[in-house]
């Protein structure tokens, strides 16, 4: 532990001893209560001058840190809990957090790490993950505070975006990487800002299309479908000299689809609309007008070119807008007699350019686009039908995956027993334990929906995961305390998972574990918190690169030629849930003390602000009421008394 929080820690502990001393004596006068778990230790008062110390030497400590990125953070959410006390000392640090951020993003631009695969002979690279924008993170907090500032940082982090795109060789590269972060952070703000985040989108909108903008456009629909519409109409003239590309990315929105047309599937999602999201006649207009301008423009100067090469991976210009007339047809035709005069022979063109594969490719494209979802027939075996398919496949990794993948999306409601037998089936053993896994996961959480913890327990003593057993041991907790208000079956789980990571070699599946388990005492056997947020503390210090603050399980099978995932939430298995968790039951020590105890000075710092962010919160100021203007009426006059 650095030497200065040492010492504050110890002022801290001391001042601490001091007030439950007089809180016991106190208690001594009065009778005994009965001992209860919320009252077994007792509650330190809130010292805020102690926390705002607190907070100070976090700033001041992350000035010794080499991470622009996490030095940022730091700052930056320092400077939110000080804006109530001092708010010009707050602005000026948010000022310098932003600087930080930039300065970190101009020198490493957009930040793409890869997981590593988890087995030893795995031929992929391992998932992308692209780390969050340092100054998003900042400006979300000026925003919250200060929108007319937060509005001109904007403008600046969208011109430092710009000047990031002209680094390196690949100028088109630079520019779709550029379009992408400025749709992206324009995303964060769709439903707290919309206005800012409007003014972000439209940076964007210098740039080739983003794959993401349509979804972007219906996030803000969600809160504003007026700007939203308005949004999509500056898009359409920003593009409209682009190319069909860049229309093609926001084709969806005014057909109220979830599918862009023309593009291949798996890179066509265009979002999810807002519940009873009605097409807009005008918008499909407009686009449509647009979107057959662009298309006689690029087929009139592919006239007499050598035809497109036919790659599978990159669609033409003729493939692409083949496919969108072919599926606008069928959507649009009907209800604009004028346009199939002007599409039929231009999509007759464009499909006298392509070869057989590229005909067929935008024939399946525009079919998928079109036709709605099919529902099984009756009495079709979905299982039967997916071990069909991988019997036909001889390689055993492509045999694997089409059961494994195959079978994912039932695993909540075909019948365990056949879903155990399917799973017999996986060669890879690896594999095979990790699809059970899922499902004996996704059986107790159906369990427990049907008010059935004894059979949830079962399930869960089944799932080999650490990780996954200690989220079914909250939904148990929550589950139980719910129904019957007891926790038996959680307590029997949560006891199994503790069992088994005693055992487990040192591992992030085993910190979160324990990070999981600590929040779940905190409903089961609170006093026990402290003892298992210890060992997770001293987990986390001996993995260097373990995230302690993310909120969420990921579900995986790990082939070796292949990898898929899902992401379930689990709020509360973070570091600053379980403190959070402490500081609110008014034991802001054990949560400073778990943080203090952290090597690593970033997750130290964070740590700590969650330690007394409610102490804070309960210590703020009171504003001042706000002065009645000159302007605002009178209340008529009294008539004088007479003496």
């Amino acid at each position: 532990m650095h030497p200065p929080l040492r010492r504050m820690m110890a002022v801290l502990l001391l001042v601490s001893l001091a007030a439950q001393t007089a809180a016991a004596q106190a208690q001594k006068k009065s009778p005994p209560e009965k001992a209860t778990p919320e009252n077994l230790r007792p509650a330190p008062a809130c010292d805020s001058e102690r926390a705002l110390q607190l907070v100070s030497h976090q700033l001041a400590d992350s000035r010794a840190m080499a991470n622009g990125e996490k030095r940022s953070a730091v700052l930056a959410r320092g400077a939110e809990m000080l804006w109530p006390f001092d708010q010009p000392r707050a602005r000026a640090v948010l000022a310098e957090a932003f600087d930080v951020a930039s300065s970190y993003y101009s020198g490493h631009g957009e930040v793409v790490e890869r997981r590593a695969p988890k087995r030893a002979d795995a031929t992929y690279p391992g998932p992308p993950a692209t780390q969050p924008d340092p100054r998003m993170s900042v400006l979300n907090i000026i925003a919250r505070l200060d929108h007319a500032w937060a509005e001109k940082l904007a403008v600046r982090a969208a011109e430092e975006t710009r000047e990031r795109a002209n680094v390196g060789a690949d100028k088109e590269l630079g520019e779709s990487r550029a379009a992408s972060r400025l749709v992206s952070m324009a995303r964060s703000f769709a439903a707290s800002d919309p206005a800012l985040a409007v003014s972000l989108a439209r940076e964007a909108l210098r740039f080739p299309s983003a794959r993401f903008l349509g979804s972007f456009i219906y996030s803000l629909a969600w809160t504003d479908r007026a700007l939203a519409d308005a949004f999509y109409a500056d898009a359409l003239r920003a593009y409209a000299e682009s190319g069909v590309a860049s229309l093609l990315e926001i084709s969806a929105y005014p057909f109220a689809l979830n599918n862009n047309f023309g593009i291949r599937p798996g890179y066509n999602s265009a979002g999810t609309a807002p519940p009873d999201f009605r097409p807009s006649p005008e918008l499909q207009r407009q686009f449509v007008a647009a979107f057959l301008r662009a298309s006689e423009r690029s087929l009139g100067a592919a006239a007499g070119q050598p035809p497109p090469a036919d790659n599978p991976q990159h669609a033409s210009d003729p493939e692409l807008i083949y496919a969108a007339l072919t599926a606008l047809g069928t959507l649009y035709g009907p209800t604009d007699k004028s346009f199939t005069a002007v599409a039929e022979p231009l999509r007759q063109m464009a499909g006298g350019m392509l070869s057989g594969g590229g005909l067929r490719r935008a024939t399946n494209n525009a079919e998928s686009s079109t036709r709605p979802k099919p529902e099984p027939a009756a009495g079709t075996d979905r299982i039967a039908n997916v071990l069909a398919q991988a019997e036909k496949m001889k390689e055993p990794d492509q045999h694997d995956r089409q059961i494994a993948m195959g079978l994912w999306g039932y695993l909540g409601d075909e019948p365990v027993e056949r879903l155990e037998a399917a799973g017999d089936k996986i060669k890879d053993e690896a594999v095979r334990a990790q699809f059970l896994d899922s499902v004996y996961f996704s059986q107790v959480l159906r369990a427990l929906k049907a008010g059935r913890a004894d059979e949830a327990a079962r399930a869960a003593e089944k799932v080999r995961s650490l990780e996954q057993r200690a989220v079914l041991a909250w939904e148990l907790t929550a589950a139980e305390h719910k129904l019957t208000g007891g926790g038996d079956a959680a307590r029997a789980v949560a006891e199994s998972v503790y069992k088994s990571a005693q055992r487990a070699p040192e591992s992030e599946e085993k910190a979160r574990a324990l990070l999981g388990l600590a929040y779940v005492q905190t409903r089961l056997d609170p006093p026990r918190t402290t003892q298992l947020l210890a060992e997770a503390v001293s987990a986390i210090n001996r993995l260097p690169s373990f995230d302690p603050f993310s909120q969420t399980v990921m579900r995986s099978v790990d082939g070796r030629t292949y990898f898929f995932y899902t992401y379930s939430p689990a709020p509360g298995f973070s570091l600053e849930a379980v403190l959070r968790e402490l500081a609110s039951r008014g034991d802001m020590d054990a949560a400073l003390e778990a943080a203090g105890a952290l090597d690593d000075r970033y997750a130290r710092s964070m740590a700590v602000y969650t330690g007394v962010s409610k102490c804070l919160t309960d210590s703020r100021p009171r504003r001042p009421a706000a002065k009645k203007s000159d302007d605002a009426p009178q209340p008529p006059a009294q008539p004088k008394k007479r003496p």
